[in-house]
C-alpha cells in the first residue's frame, strides 16, 4: 500500500512539474523576431545599380562627358531607352573593332557602365525582353548608338569582343536610330553641359587603347570627407540570426569576432569589415543559371538591403557565373559613387579600394558567401588641391603596368583608405587599368598607392 502511494505521488509531481513549465514557457517565450531591413534604406531597382556610370558624346572635333546628375546625361540616357523601346526583336551577333570606330567616327553617343554585366539581364532591367537573344554568355561594358548607323554596338572592354545589334529601326521607319541619334548629338552639343575630353598625349598615347578618353583640364580636385562603418558592423552581424541564444560567439587572436549557428557564420573585422557565408547544400535544379541572372540580382540587392543597407549611389562593377561544390551561383561586385562639383560641373566618382566593398555570391536559392567593407561619404572638404595631369601619373605608374598590355581605362577615382578614425578624409587617385589588373596613382603626389 506504501509503495502504490509512493507511485501516485511521485506521477502527481511528474505532472505538476510538466504544468509548472508549460505555464511558464507558454507565459515568457516570444518567437524570435524576423531580420528588417533598415527603415532608411531603399532597396535598388536592378536598373538602379546597371545604368551607365557616364555618358560620352563623341564629335569629329570634340568629346564631352556627362554625369548622372547632369542634364546632358538625362537627356542621352532618356533617348536610348526611347530608341530600343521601339526595337522590333533583339538579333545580336558578333562584329569586329573596325565596325566600332567607324561608328564612333561619325558622331556618337558612349554609354559606359562600371563594368562588365550579362546583356540579356540589362536588356531584362530595361523592359525589353531578348526573345530572340540565345547566347546567354554575351557581355558588354560600353554601348554605342552612332547618327550614321542604325544598329547598336556593344564592347567587352575585358575580353575585347565587340557585339552589334543589328536591325534595331522598326521597317515602317529604317532610318530611325541614326535620326534619332544625330538629334540627340545636336542636343547635346548645343546644351553645352559636361566636360571635355581628350586622348593622352605622346608618346602615352601608345600604350593606350583608343577608346581611352581622359578629362581635358584634371582641374583642382577637394578631398571627401567619409564614414566607416565601425559603429554598426555589430548590428549588421547581430541581423543574419533570428535567435542569437543558438549562436556561439568566438573571439579571434586577431581581435576579430565569428558568429556561428553551426551551418552560417559571419566574421566581424576590427575595422569594421563583415564577411558572411551560408554552408547549406542543395541539390540545385539546373547548372545553367544564366536565364536567371536578373531575379538571382534582384535577390542579391534584397539581401544587401537587409543586412547593412545600399550606400547611396553604386554601380554593378562585375558579375561571372561559377561553379562550387556542383552548386552554380553569380559572383556580384558593387562600387559606390558619390557626386562631386569639380569647377563648377557635376562629376560621378567612384570610391575605388583594393578589398571588397560590397560583393555576394548567390546561387537560385540563397545567398552563400557576403563580403562588406564600406565608406559612406559625406561631404567634400575645403580648399581644393590640383590634380596631377594624366600623363604625370602615367609617368609615375610606368615600371607598375604590364609590359605589352593595353590600358583599358583610366579615370580619377577616391580611393578608400584605411581610416583609424570614424571619419576621415579620402583623397583622388588616378585609376589605370588594364583590363582586370589596375595601378593607383596619388592624385596630389607622384606616389604610387600600394595595396
Amino acid at each position: 500500500m506504501r509503495e502504490r502511494l509512493k507511485s501516485i505521488l511521485l506521477i502527481v509531481a511528474i505532472c505538476t512539474s510538466f504544468y509548472m513549465t508549460a505555464q511558464l514557457w507558454i507565459n515568457n517565450y516570444s518567437p524570435p523576431s524576423q531580420a528588417s531591413a533598415p527603415v532608411d534604406v531603399i532597396e535598388p531597382e536592378p536598373l538602379d545599380v546597371l545604368a551607365p556610370a557616364v555618358i560620352n558624346l563623341h564629335q569629329p572635333s570634340l568629346s564631352r562627358q556627362f554625369s548622372p546628375s547632369d542634364l546632358g546625361f538625362e537627356a542621352a540616357w532618356s533617348a536610348f531607352r526611347q530608341i530600343i523601346s521601339g526595337a522590333p526583336s533583339v538579333n545580336v551577333s558578333v562584329t569586329t573593332e573596325l565596325e566600332w570606330k567607324k561608328a564612333l567616327a561619325g558622331g556618337s553617343i558612349e554609354l559606359k557602365l562600371a563594368g562588365i554585366v550579362q546583356l540579356r539581364m540589362w536588356l531584362e532591367a530595361l523592359s525589353i525582353q531578348p526573345s530572340g537573344l540565345s547566347n546567354y554568355g554575351f557581355s558588354f561594358d560600353r554601348v554605342l548608338l552612332s547618327a550614321t548607323s542604325n544598329d547598336i554596338y556593344f564592347w567587352d572592354t575585358l575580353n575585347a569582343t565587340y557585339l552589334i545589334w543589328d536591325s534595331v529601326s522598326p521597317k515602317e521607319h529604317p532610318s530611325r536610330v541614326k535620326d534619332d541619334v544625330a538629334k540627340t548629338v545636336a542636343a547635346l552639343h548645343t546644351l553645352g553641359s559636361g566636360h571635355a575630353l581628350r586622348q593622352l598625349d605622346p608618346p602615352y598615347r601608345a600604350l593606350a587603347a583608343p577608346w581611352v578618353y581622359i578629362p581635358r583640364s584634371s582641374g583642382a580636385w577637394p578631398q571627401l570627407w567619409a564614414r566607416g562603418e565601425k559603429g554598426k558592423s555589430q548590428q549588421v552581424a547581430n541581423g543574419f540570426f533570428t535567435d542569437m541564444s543558438f549562436v556561439r560567439k568566438i573571439e579571434q587572436r586577431d581581435g576579430s569576432l565569428h558568429f556561428t549557428d553551426g551551418s552560417r557564420g559571419v566574421y566581424l573585422e576590427s575595422d569594421g569589415a563583415v564577411y558572411y557565408y551560408d554552408t547549406r547544400w542543395f541539390s540545385p535544379k539546373r547548372d545553367n543559371i544564366h536565364a536567371n541572372a536578373s531575379l538571382i540580382l534582384s535577390s542579391g540587392l534584397k539581401f544587401v538591403a537587409i543586412h547593412g543597407g545600399w550606400p547611396g549611389e553604386t554601380r554593378l562593377k562585375r558579375m561571372e557565373m561559377a561553379l562550387e561544390q556542383g552548386v552554380p551561383y553569380i559572383h556580384f561586385e558593387f562600387t559606390p559613387f558619390t557626386t562631386v562639383s569639380i569647377g563648377g560641373v557635376p562629376q560621378y566618382v567612384p570610391i575605388v579600394s583594393f578589398r571588397q566593398q560590397i560583393s555576394l555570391n548567390v546561387t537560385e536559392r540563397l545567398v552563400s558567401e557576403y563580403e562588406r567593407f564600406v565608406y559612406v561619404p559625406l561631404q567634400t572638404g575645403a580648399s581644393p588641391l590640383p590634380v596631377l595631369a594624366a600623363e604625370a601619373a602615367l609617368r609615375v605608374a610606368e615600371e607598375h603596368l604590364k609590359l605589352d598590355v593595353s590600358i583599358t581605362d583610366m579615370y580619377l577615382a577616391y580611393y578608400q583608405r584605411d581610416i583609424d578614425q570614424t571619419e576621415e578624409l579620402l583623397f583622388p587617385v588616378w585609376v589605370i587599368e588594364q583590363g582586370a589588373y589596375k595601378v593607383l596613382v596619388h592624385g596630389y603626389i607622384a606616389l604610387v598607392i600600394n595595396p
